[in-house]
């Protein structure tokens, strides 16, 4: 282990090594403290740096408040149908929103004493993309209403969170009114 032996104010310090004859070993530290951190002519540009990294958050809180919709929703308007996807006892139907829109519904009767799924399909893809979970719900005697979401599988329109809440309850009442029980939902 080494030891400080000394130091004077010209930084040079002197230090002994314990390496067994007392050899004294003395290190320059002046060359250490007083040479520049930067390269001659350069200087650090703090805040330079700090203003670029602070424009690039705003500009990216700006982006993605601007771009928020195309983001989020990626709607698939491809039309599709259920006998396209070779389900048999699956109709196309249509739904008409209050503002004039047109949602597509997929709708399968439920067995007696079968509940019927109100189904949302979720988000980038048509309900084709479902044909396999129908075919399950089918064999196991479900019934269903499958609602494509405005920009998708059809349905007219863009999607916005304020649509989608309005569509589902839309849906909701669409299949209360075609007379299934509220616990059958």
């Amino acid at each position: 282990t080494l030891a400080l032996y000394s130091a004077t104010r010209s930084t040079n310090c002197s230090m002994r090594a314990s390496r067994g004859a007392g050899s004294v070993i003395r290190y320059d530290l002046s060359t250490l403290t007083s040479s520049p951190a930067w390269p001659s002519g350069t200087s650090f540009r703090a805040p330079r740096i700090a203003a670029i990294l602070i424009a690039g958050y705003v500009l990216s809180c700006v982006g993605i408040a601007y771009f928020e919709r195309q983001i989020t929703y990626q709607p698939n308007p491809r039309p599709v149908t259920p006998a396209g996807q070779g389900l048999t006892g699956v109709t196309s139907q249509t739904l008409a929103t209050p503002d004039g829109g047109r949602l597509v519904v997929w709708r399968m009767q439920a067995r007696p004493g079968r509940p019927t799924i109100l189904y949302f399909q979720g988000n980038g893809d048509t309900l084709a993309e479902r044909a396999d979970r129908i075919r399950q719900f089918q064999g196991e005697g479900y019934g269903l209403y499958m609602l494509a979401w405005r920009g998708f599988s059809g349905s007219t329109g863009r999607p916005s969170e304020a649509a989608l809440v309005a569509d589902a309850s839309l849906a909701y009442d669409a299949l209360r009114r075609e007379g299934v029980p509220a616990g059958d939902i």
